[in-house]
């Protein structure tokens, strides 16, 4: 097995599960000549472009979907805004481009590369919040007491520029003193003031260091996959259990969640006091569809995922290797069944089986 073939599993594994790996040439052709409107570049935009905005993902994400810029104020309390990629000043409801990201619903990430949801020439470029360049954003700015309570928040348009693209491994050593600041702060003095809304949680972790992360990783397993809901104006809030909160949508990544994108021309509709753009029979089924889309994408990710080692260990087959053990998951064993006896027993678990069912795993 070859690289090429890795990557063609993958856009079989694509295609046996309802999600398109290629783009159109109508969808090409449509994204390489959208434009703004006069309504996305009309009142009620913000020129925030004097504020030091930055991004911080991976070191190689190309799709930036946020911004954040935040402030000291003098009682303590922080001033935090997050800006959006206003993804639908171009990518149109309706269009091919639109329609495309309806039907897949995310970009797949998997061990043979991306499958975006919207073509590269707009998520990783033209609607990507990239260094340098000056986006429209939708903008959630905030107050952050002492406590990480929310206390204000407003929400409007703006324009933003990207100051610095930072990344997590570099910001998260300067942040604990392990390495000095990443060029993109080292050069600029106003970023190196920016990571205040990081002391609060710097200060969490530091007051339960046994805890803070073996917790966050229990309650990820426990959750299993979840499900996308439409809720009407009149139903009690679903709330998010995972995040502990009672009102909660999708909004933060438009270039790479459909139902993201769905959010944001809700909000805009309404930061415009017009009409809805979805109705509530129409926001169920883009709900259930994303849902049932993102289950399917992520049995791309882990098929995939499992051909790449393969290939990895497949000259390597006989040897042993250290291993760790992170889970084991019980499944009961059918006993056989005799022709006097209809019933099936099953057989207790116990720790020898367990043991000798992981050796056998770690060494074939």
């Amino acid at each position: 097995m070859d690289p090429p073939d890795l990557a063609q599993i993958a856009a079989d594994e694509m295609r046996a599960n309802g999600l398109e790996p290629v783009f159109t040439p109508e969808v090409l052709h449509e994204a390489e000549h959208l434009s703004q409107d006069g309504a996305a570049r009309s009142g009620g935009i913000r020129d925030l472009r004097g504020r030091q905005w930055f991004s911080i993902d991976n070191d190689d994400t190309l799709d930036l979907d946020q911004l954040t810029w935040a402030e000291a104020l003098p009682d303590g309390s922080v001033r935090l805004a997050v800006a959006v990629a206003d993804v639908d000043a171009l990518v149109h409801r309706g269009g091919s481009v639109d329609t495309h990201a309806a039907a897949n619903t995310t970009s797949v990430y998997t061990a043979a590369g991306v499958f975006p949801m919207l073509p590269p020439l707009l998520s990783n470029d033209r609607t990507s919040l990239h260094e340098g360049e000056e986006r429209l954003a939708v903008v959630v700015d905030m107050k952050v007491d002492r406590e990480g309570s929310v206390t204000d928040a407003q929400l409007y348009r703006a324009a933003v520029p990207n100051h610095a693209k930072l990344a997590y491994d570099s910001v998260a050593a300067w942040l604990e003193l392990q390495a000095p600041p990443p060029p993109a702060i080292a050069r600029d003095a106003a970023l190196q003031a920016q990571p205040v809304f990081a002391r609060f949680l710097t200060a969490r972790r530091a007051a339960e260091p046994s805890g803070f992360e073996d917790l966050s990783l229990a309650v990820v397993k426990l959750l299993g996959s979840g499900a996308y809901a439409a809720a009407p104006p009149d139903a009690p809030p679903a709330g998010h259990f995972g995040l502990a909160v009672n009102d909660y949508a999708h909004s933060t990544a438009p270039n790479r969640r459909f139902v993201d994108l769905v959010t944001q021309r809700l909000l805009k509709a309404t930061l415009a006091q017009q009409a809805m753009p979805y109705s509530m029979a129409e926001l169920d089924a883009i709900a259930q569809h994303c849902t049932i889309q993102e289950d399917k994408a992520s049995t791309v990710e882990r098929r995939v995922l499992k051909a790449a080692a393969a290939y990895l260990l497949h000259d390597r087959i006989g040897e042993r290797f250290d291993a760790i053990v992170t889970g084991a998951t019980y499944r009961p064993k059918v006993s056989p069944v005799s022709a006097s006896n209809s019933v099936a027993a099953t057989v207790p678990p116990h720790h020898s089986r367990i043991t000798e069912a992981i050796a056998a795993s770690v060494t074939r």
